[in-house]
Formats: C-alpha cells, structure tokens, sequence
C-alpha cells in the first residue's frame, strides 16, 4: 500500500461474492504486470465466513473456527490489500469510501455488502428474536439453547413450557435446514439434562402456504415428511403479528410461548445503499445494468444480495444466494478486468445449479434438474459443496483441513453411505 497506486479497486464486503471478485480480478491483473494497480477488500471482520455452514454452528455440529477462515490465510501471498473496520460512507461524487474515519478513493467500487434481517415492520419481533446472519449470531444461537436446558430446574411450569419451545420463523432454505439440525440436537440435550423428549417442542413458522417455496412440489413434500417424523411442527399460514418476551402471536390467533425465536423470515439490502445516493428497488436493493453496474454509475458493481437482478423469463428478481452471489463474482471480475483493457465485457445470466437442502445431520434433499434424491447421500453431497468451495478460496489445502469437521457435522458412517439411507 505505500507503492504509488494510479488505479484502485475498493470491494466493500468479504462474504461470497466479495472475495471471489477480489481473488478472480487478482488472477486477471496479473496478465498485466502493473505494480500500480491495486485491489482492496474491506470486511468488518478478520476472517471470511461460510455462511451456508452457520445453521451447523447454531445447532453445535460444527465449532465457529469450522465456519471461517482469515483473510490472512486466504489472501497471503496475493496482490490485494485488506482493511479491517466499518464502512462509514460512500461518497458516490468524489469515488471515495470512508472506512473507520479514513477516507479511501478509488476509481472502481464493488458494493458486496450481503443483507440484513428483514423483520417486516413486525412490533416486537426485532427485541425479542434472534437472527442467523453470521458466525457470532450462530454462536449467539447455540448458547442460548444450551442454556434454556439448564434454566428449567427453577422454572415455573408456564416459565419451564417456553424454555423447552423452540421457534423458527421462516420456511425458507435457512429456516428449514436450522429446524432441521435442531431436530437432531434437541433430544441430545434432553437426555443431557434428563428433560423427557415429550416436553420439547420444535415449531417451523412460514407465513405463506408452503416452505421451501420454489423449490418444487415434490422435494417441498420429501422434507416436509422427513420434518414431521422428526417431531418439528410445521405452521404454514402462521404469519407472525407480534412478538413479546417470552411469546409469539400468530395471525391465526394462536400463541406460541418461547423463549428461543429463531428470526429467518426475509432479508432486504444494507439501508446505506439508498443512503448514499444509490438507485434501489424492492427490499432496498441496488439497481443495475445487465452488467451488474450500477444505475448511472458504471465505475460502480452491485452483486450478491445487495442487487437487483430481474429475470428475463419469469419478470422476477434472482433469488439471494450463495450460487448466485459467486456466479455474480465471476462476471463482476470480467466486467472490471475489461474496463481495464483485459477481455471482453459479458452481460449476467444466472445458471441454475441445483439445490441440495439439509434436513439434519444425516438426511437431505437435492434436485438438478429432472434428478431428485435424498438421504445420507444427499447430505454429504451438501457438506462435499462445502468442502469444494474451501478448495476454490483457499486450495486443497484448506479443504483437506476443513474435512474433519464436515465427518463430525455429518455423523459421517460408510455403512449409512452403503445402505442407500
């Protein structure tokens, strides 16, 4: 960073599509050769996490340091700067980011600042919830679990009921897997503490008809059967009106006392966005061009949750997600490494992947395309994704030093493998 720099490249944001586009554009660059030319990733945290791993640390099947890795370790050796702190501002006019009271001037930005929980306007449901979006929510999560095991010994009745009632609101991917992997943790610490399995209780929330939604009849109605047989109670049209301490008010009428209101109904973008003078759209995401820039900024790229991305076929945004938000990153550090005079610029496509949803610790459901299968096999399918994107941030390395904990998040046994579970 003391080199002259006569171009910069400031990525806000370390999370999926943040660090691709930083570790893709460095591999493009290099064909330059131009030591004046320099790529800065800011991130509020050390280190980078995988988010798509937190509902595992939330249900203490795999440990924090399982879910993340240091930008130290992943950018060493790599031609990109890192700072560390809170982005203050960004002054679209001047092309300059303030970043814990230093102002930072570039000549091209990549907004991948990810989302935040949307609670909808819902009175209360903010105080009285807790939210999955990073590693320290997770940990945040498992705590309070474990802890409402150990506060039912001095409980009222009606006080020891919404100790041993845990909520998930939201029948999305993440409110499904979440429920999921508490399914299979909560009869652990029942037997733990000695609670019989009959007083715990596991309600999933979704406030429209159906969970999973979009993801297909028949995988929705394969994990809600497997939900159902592993006692989680499945609410759907059970939106959430109110929320208390200690209570939950569903718009039916009925009432859920919890102390454990796990929030992962909806996200929208960074309210900072529309702050500094971006164009948004629905849920405060940033508009952009078929190039993923900005409206009227073309020096400026959105990606990843933080975008508003309209599909040509069906009128409606792309969905936030991991996939895309890589996919995104890919076409951001083409589209850059273009305005720079390196290849050529490409419009964004989304390609459908697949999904494979984990439905506990050893049961899942995949589907590409016409293909549908679930079980054990579908499950380590789920964790070998994991697995292969450590390989593509951080080498064969990481990936083998993260395999330990993708055996333990799985209870991994061949035999179960072998017997076509």
């Amino acid at each position: 960073m003391d080199r002259p720099v006569s171009h910069r490249i400031v990525i806000l944001g370390g999370g999926y599509g943040g660090l691709n586009v930083a570790l893709q554009l460095e591999g493009r660059l290099s064909r330059l050769r131009a030591t004046d030319r320099e790529i800065l990733l800011v991130d509020r945290h050390g280190y980078h996490q995988h988010v798509i791993l937190l509902h595992e640390v939330a249900a203490n099947s795999i440990t924090p340091r399982d879910a993340t890795v240091p930008f130290s370790r992943l950018l060493r050796g790599k031609r990109i700067g890192f700072v560390r702190g809170e982005v203050a501002g960004v002054d679209l006019e001047r092309r300059s980011a303030v970043v814990d009271g230093r102002e930072i001037p570039y000549q091209h930005l990549v907004l991948a600042l990810g989302s935040e929980t949307d609670f909808f306007g819902i009175p209360g449901l903010r105080e009285n919830s807790f939210t999955l979006k990073s590693v320290e929510d997770a940990v945040v999560i498992r705590d309070r679990v474990r802890r409402a095991f150990t506060l039912v010994r001095d409980a009222s009745p009606e006080e020891r009921r919404a100790l041993l009632t845990f909520v998930v609101g939201g029948g999305g991917f993440t409110g499904v897997e979440m429920a999921g992997e508490l399914a299979d943790w909560l009869p652990e610490l029942a037997e733990e503490h000695q609670i019989p399995r009959s007083e715990i209780r596991l309600a999933l929330l979704e406030a429209t008809d159906t969970i999973l939604a979009g993801f297909g009849r028949r995988p929705t109605r394969i994990a809600r059967e497997k939900l159902a047989a592993k006692g989680v109670e499945l609410k759907t049209g059970a939106p959430v009106v109110t929320a208390e301490p200690g209570l939950v008010y569903l718009g039916s009428g009925e009432t859920v006392p919890t102390r454990t209101l796990i929030w992962v109904g909806g996200v929208e973008a960074p309210p900072q966005l529309a702050q500094w003078g971006m164009r948004v759209g629905p849920r405060g995401r940033a508009v952009v061009n078929e190039f993923l820039q900005a409206a009227d900024r073309p020096e400026v790229y959105v990606l990843g949750d933080s975008s508003l991305v309209i599909r040509p076929a069906t009128g409606r945004p792309v969905p936030p997600s991991a996939q895309v938000a890589l996919q995104q990153a890919e076409c951001v550090a083409d589209n850059v490494a273009a305005d720079l005079g390196i290849g050529r610029h490409r419009r964004y496509e989304l390609e459908p992947m697949g999904d494979v949803i984990s439905l506990g610790r050893r049961d899942a459901v995949a589907t590409f395309g016409p293909v549908l299968f679930d079980g054990y096999r579908a499950r380590l399918l789920k964790e070998s994704i994991a697995l292969r994107y450590y390989h593509r941030i951080g080498g064969l390395a990481l990936a083998l030093e993260k395999l330990p904990s993708a055996w333990r998040a799985t209870g991994f046994d061949p035999r179960l493998l072998l017997s076509g579970a």
